[in-house]
C-alpha cells in the first residue's frame, strides 16, 4: 500500500478543521453560560464586555451605575448579560455608530438598563416584519426577558428606534 501523495496536506487540513471546531465548541459554551458572571459580578462583567466590544468594533463604549447595584438571582444576572451583549452586537452591526452608553440604574423596588447609541436607527414595523433570521437580536433579547418572567420578575424592554 502506498498513501496519495498529498495525503499529508489532507491530515494537517483535518486537523487544522479540528481546532476550528474546537474552538468554535468553546465559544458557544461560554456563550450559553458567561462564566464571568459568576468570577466576578454582573457590573464588573459588564465593563469587561465592553471593553471586549470596543476592541473588536472600535465602537467606543461607557458604562454608567447609577444606585448602589444589588444581588440578583444567577438567571435575572444572565439575563441581563445577554440583552446587553445582543444590544451590543446589534449596534456593531446595524447602527453604524461611533460611540454608545449602557446605562444602568438599580433603586430598591426597580432596576434599569438603558443602552444609547448614535447610530442610523432603525423602522421598527420594517423589522418586526422582515424574516425571523434578519430579527434574530431582537427575538433573542425578547426571549431572556420572557425566561424572567417565568420565574416571577418582572422584566419589560422598549425599543426607541428613531433618535
Amino acid at each position: 500500500y502506498h498513501p496519495p501523495e498529498n495525503s499529508h496536506n489532507q491530515v494537517e487540513l483535518v486537523q487544522q478543521l479540528l481546532n476550528e471546531a474546537v474552538e468554535k465548541i468553546r465559544r458557544s459554551i461560554q456563550n450559553l453560560w458567561p462564566a464571568i458572571l459568576d468570577q466576578i459580578g454582573l457590573i464588573p462583567s459588564l465593563k469587561e464586555l465592553l471593553r471586549q466590544q470596543e476592541k473588536v468594533s472600535g465602537i467606543s463604549y461607557n458604562l454608567q451605575v447609577l444606585g448602589l447595584p444589588c444581588e440578583l438571582p444567577t438567571t435575572v444576572n444572565v439575563a441581563i448579560y445577554r440583552i446587553v451583549q445582543e444590544s451590543l452586537n446589534n449596534i456593531r452591526w446595524h447602527a453604524n455608530a461611533a460611540s454608545a452608553e449602557v446605562l444602568a440604574r438599580f433603586s430598591p423596588r426597580r432596576i434599569r438598563f438603558i443602552i444609547r447609541d448614535g447610530g442610523n436607527g432603525f423602522d421598527l414595523q420594517k423589522v418586526t416584519h422582515s424574516s425571523p433570521r434578519s430579527r434574530f437580536g431582537l427575538i433573542s433579547m425578547r426571549e431572556r426577558r420572557s425566561e424572567e418572567r417565568r420565574v416571577g420578575k418582572e422584566c419589560r424592554s422598549r425599543w426607541s428606534p428613531y433618535h
